[in-house]
């Protein structure tokens, strides 16, 4: 207790440090603890998966689309299904009914149609493509569909998205090495807040490792704070935390015990 409240009044003379590192330390305690859930909240905002050819199609607007549209969605194959806002289809329409050079008067393009985009997995055949495209004609019946070109995603926007993927398997791992680091300098920062305090007192109580044992209470301290959400929550890993635990004692050890105290 007498080393914890050293570092509590370390803290009020450099409070910004002393936040930071109490921060962190709680950070990496609890996303570690927490690593499921931390990770479905972080893989949310990225795509599922990597979007290949797609197509558009267009339906009168008298047919139940919403019906196509989950029965399509079901397919295997079949990465995602939308519809099109009237602005898109407005800018669609022409270019998808050009693709079949059909000769139609301008009075097709006064019909009321409900636009659909159907995007294909990645990597899937071309006979299954067709199939697909075959599948949804026969479902609304031909007379009242019209089937835009398949086309292949771009280049440069499937590159992107494979970063994005990347970045989505390790960003867990990646979070966890940055506020590592972080944490290791904010806990370097408070050396020579910690240096003044510990030579007073090895100088006139005759206590040793001064240092070491205020920032070590620290630790253990905020780490005891840092458990008790854990401990509402369920699916933890405690494996985790014992480790990061270990690496936050163990790195006080390293880089504070050895340092020479002395002003």
């Amino acid at each position: 207790m007498f080393y914890l409240i050293q570092f509590i009044k370390i803290a009020k003379s450099v409070p910004v440090r002393a936040f930071v590192f109490a921060f962190l330390t709680g950070l990496l305690i609890i996303s570690s603890g927490a690593k499921n859930s931390f990770e479905a909240k972080l893989h949310s905002s990225f795509p599922t998966d990597i979007s290949g050819p797609y197509f558009y199609a267009l339906i009168s607007a008298k047919e139940n689309h919403l019906r196509y549209l989950r029965k399509i969605a079901q397919l295997p194959g079949v990465q995602k299904v939308f519809t099109l806002s009237q602005e898109k289809i407005r800018g669609q329409v022409k270019e998808i009914m050009g693709n079949f050079d059909l000769g139609l008067s301008s009075e097709v393009f006064n019909l009321d149609y409900v636009g659909m985009k159907i995007v294909f997995k990645n990597e899937i055949q071309q006979r299954t493509q067709n199939l697909i495209r075959d599948y949804l004609s026969r479902l609304v019946g031909k007379k009242d569909i019209t089937l835009g070109a398949t086309r292949d995603p771009d280049v440069q926007a499937k590159k992107g998205h494979e970063l994005l993927l990347f970045v989505k398997k390790w960003s867990f791992h990646t979070f966890i090495f940055i506020a590592i680091a972080a944490w290791v300098i904010s806990l370097l920062s408070l050396k020579k807040s910690i240096s003044e305090v510990s030579y007073v007192i090895e100088q006139f109580q005759r206590k040793k490792k001064v240092g070491y044992k205020i920032i070590f209470s620290a630790i253990v301290a905020l780490i005891a704070l840092s458990l008790l959400p854990l401990l509402i929550m369920q699916n933890n890993q405690w494996g985790i935390v014992g480790i990061i635990s270990t690496f936050m004692i163990l790195s006080a050890f390293v880089f504070l015990h050895k340092q020479s105290w002395s002003i």
